[in-house]
């Protein structure tokens, strides 16, 4: 997924993109927010699949085929001090993927940047807006890393490692990481 910015998004969820072949459904208009894992797929959503305010049809995501969705949850502050920021539609596609009886885990789009303990913050911020979530559809949290925030590999890893182990400590589970 992409930065909270929503304005350099592309068609989304809500706007009930054609399907090859079919009918509109909500699929994700950009193939590359749908993951293939082992013939399984689920679209990756945030607030920019609500555009002008409308919600996600989750039957309808279901009836399409898909078996999970990874929701983001929250996002890093871009610089040490700044605000993190909330999906505020986070609660209802969550709860919304889970009654239309899909797996879905909750994501936060990482910020790295050193000091490392920066890591801590972020993984304690998207636990305490998801909670530790052990319900029958709950899937691991996810560490979305699309970024470096300029941290070399030897850094980056120790964040992720750091991240990773903090969200473990938290809920008890390994989270997934996402790229």
């Amino acid at each position: 997924d992409a930065p909270a910015d929503p304005s350099a998004e592309g068609p989304a969820w809500g706007e009930g993109t054609p399907s090859a072949g079919g009918p509109a459904v909500n699929e994700p208009s950009d193939s590359s927010a749908s993951a293939a894992v082992g013939g399984l797929t689920g679209p990756d959503v945030s607030s920019w699949q609500h555009p002008n305010g409308v919600a996600i049809n989750w039957p309808q995501v279901a009836a399409a085929g898909h078996s999970y969705a990874f929701v983001k949850a929250t996002e890093g502050p871009s610089a040490p001090g700044r605000a993190f920021y909330e999906n505020p539609w986070y609660d209802q596609d969550f709860n919304g993927a889970g009654a239309a009886g899909l797996y879905r885990a909750p994501y936060h789009f990482a910020r790295p940047m050193l000091p490392i303990s920066t890591a801590l913050e972020q993984a304690r911020f998207m636990v305490a807006v998801t909670g530790p979530l052990n319900a029958p559809l709950d899937l691991p949290h996810v560490l979305d890393i699309e970024v470096t925030g300029g941290l070399g590999p030897a850094d980056l890893t120790d964040w992720t490692v750091t991240f990773v182990q903090e969200v473990e400590r938290l809920t008890g589970r390994r989270p997934i990481i996402y790229t």
